[in-house]
């Protein structure tokens, strides 16, 4: 995939916009910066810079940061990001770019260098040689095996036009290949346990369903990854601070976070968010949950190492 570059008067050919690329490769720290777009990649570079001395704007067009993750998780995140210095602006529209000024619906800003970060798009280049292969909203159409609708043409990783992380490229190519060599039991890939991580600082990791996604099904206006034995299931939300793991106090000194699960009414996990460190690599204890339909009693009888962030699962 590349860089989306969005239709903003003055983007192009303008040497102080860059993308995510540009603010990998440099050698010099910017003495300010601007980022237009607070999804994920957006924010990832915001802490990267704040923390090696940067100020940061962030100027985001959506309501909220990070709009497809838990908006209590988030707005944990935004506050102390806040406090910290970073400027997040929401509901902000970037209108055009004058050199290194960005105008918006809220004012104009300035800095000497400005991230463009608004998402990317699957490389479809060189498709024309593939006859009639079936493309739907920028990716390869595909099956369960990760077929196309042309014989013996697999597609995998962000050409799908699903979801664009290296581990579920990799997991769908995996796949595809188990298909190809018609290897028993067939693979197929759960997208209703697909693990998300923002590595901010704290880090946000979260998995499977989230409020938003169930109160959607409940309106009809979402179609769910996982099978639910009702259109709509009433869901309990669990809490946790991350501080009730004596070792996250001890690695993530003056800082909290929160362990947060969603389950069914039968107690089976649909999904789960963190905020704190290490969640990245916590947070497929709840993953494995929700694609062998656990429930939540099910962690308390298994033994977790003492002291560990992880054994917070154990506590719900």
């Amino acid at each position: 995939s590349t860089n989306f570059v969005p239709p903003i008067p003055g983007i192009k050919d303008n040497p102080t916009v860059w993308d995510s690329t540009d603010a990998l490769d440099t050698k010099e720290l910017p003495q300010s910066m601007i980022i237009v777009g607070g999804g994920v990649i957006g924010m990832e570079f915001a802490t990267l810079y704040h923390e090696l001395g940067v100020p940061v704007t962030v100027i985001e067009a959506m309501p909220t940061i990070l709009p497809n993750l838990d908006q209590e998780i988030v707005g944990i995140l935004v506050e102390k990001y806040r406090k910290a210095g970073i400027q997040i602006l929401t509901d902000t529209k970037v209108t055009e770019i004058q050199g290194n000024k960005v105008l918006t619906t809220n004012g104009e800003y300035e800095a000497e260098h400005i991230l463009v970060s608004v998402g990317r798009r699957a490389n479809m280049q060189g498709l024309e040689a593939l006859n009639d292969v079936e493309i739907y909203r920028g990716g390869i159409v595909v099956d369960e095996f990760m077929k196309t609708n042309l014989k013996n043409v697999y597609a995998a990783g962000d050409v799908t036009g699903k979801i664009m992380l290296a581990h579920v490229a990799s997991r769908q190519a995996e796949v595809a290949v188990g298909r190809m060599l018609k290897q028993l039991p067939l693979q197929r890939i759960a997208y209703n346990a697909i693990p998300s991580v923002v590595y901010t600082n704290p880090e946000i990791a979260c998995i499977g369903l989230t409020e938003k996604d169930l109160n959607d099904i409940r309106e009809g206006d979402f179609a769910p990854t996982m099978s639910l034995d009702k259109p709509f299931v009433e869901y309990e939300v669990h809490k946790l601070p991350m501080t009730y793991s004596g070792r996250f106090v001890a690695e993530n000194e003056g800082v909290n976070g929160v362990c947060k699960v969603l389950v069914a009414e039968d107690g089976k996990v649909l999904g789960a968010s963190m905020l704190g460190n290490p969640a990245s690599e916590l947070i497929i204890v709840a993953g494995m949950a929700i694609e062998d339909g656990k429930k939540l009693e099910d962690w308390k009888r298994y033994v977790f190492p003492h002291p560990t962030a992880g054994e917070i699962f154990r506590e719900f």
